[in-house]
């Protein structure tokens, strides 16, 4: 017998109708009728129907793929902005951030999602840098806060210095004065680019940003955030 639905039907007048759908049912062995006489039948003062359905050939091209919703990665609360954590960029980490504050936070996870690479732009600077997890690990908030120091004490390259304008060289130099009287580094460093702004403030999402700072034909890192900063 064909597949297809049985509606179940209380005959009687007065009553609702209530509907039992039952697919690719059998008969009894003893029912040998054909299917067509057993399209009403009547047990009691129940009239079961039979509606017969045409098989659908699913194309490929018609067939949709369900996408589940990505779960989005939630950034630890320390280095959110707005959380009250600030450090002086200038410093080692473990220098700038109270003891027990590092204690507590350098080996948290950065984000809810295990992560292996951040990429780190900013508004107060031009340069993007990729912190990387450590080796069997992934990346935490001290590996950002260590990676960031890091980065921002490389020198400046002639190349970038040529693109900046007369008031931002004074103010570079001016930062730089300050610093080379404790390091004795006499070149400019990317730290002094960011003038008295040293005081990290937390990581943000600008997606806009983002597109304006992308590289075309480089590759994109899904994890991309905004590092902002404050006066110190």
């Amino acid at each position: 017998m064909g597949s297809g639905c049985y509606c179940l039907t209380m005959a009687q007048p007065g009553f609702a109708l209530l509907r039992a759908i039952a697919v690719h049912k059998v008969f009894s062995s003893h029912c040998h009728t054909s299917c067509r006489r057993h399209r009403n039948l009547h047990f009691g003062g129940f009239r079961l129907q039979f509606f017969p359905t045409v098989p659908k050939t699913i194309q490929p091209g018609n067939m949709k793929t369900q996408v589940q919703p990505t779960r989005s990665n939630t950034l630890n609360p320390t280095l959110r902005v707005g959380s009250g954590m600030r450090y002086d960029i200038r410093k080692p980490a473990r220098d700038g951030i109270a003891q027990y504050t590092w204690q507590q936070i350098s080996g948290a996870p950065a984000l809810d999602v295990p992560t292996y690479k951040i990429l780190i732009i900013s508004k107060a600077f031009p340069w993007s840098f990729i912190i990387r997890a450590p080796a069997g690990s992934v990346v935490t908030c001290g590996t950002i806060f260590e990676e960031l120091h890091k980065q921002l004490q490389s020198h400046i390259e002639a190349v970038e210095w040529a693109t900046v304008d007369r008031t931002r060289k004074e103010a570079i130099k001016k930062a730089a004065k300050s610093r080379q009287e404790k390091d004795k580094d006499s070149q400019l460093k990317r730290i002094d680019w960011l003038g008295d702004m040293t005081m990290f403030e937390g990581l943000d999402k600008d997606k806009e940003f983002e597109k304006e700072r992308y590289l075309p034909g480089s590759a994109s890192v899904s994890e991309t955030w905004v590092v902002r900063f404050g006066k110190r």
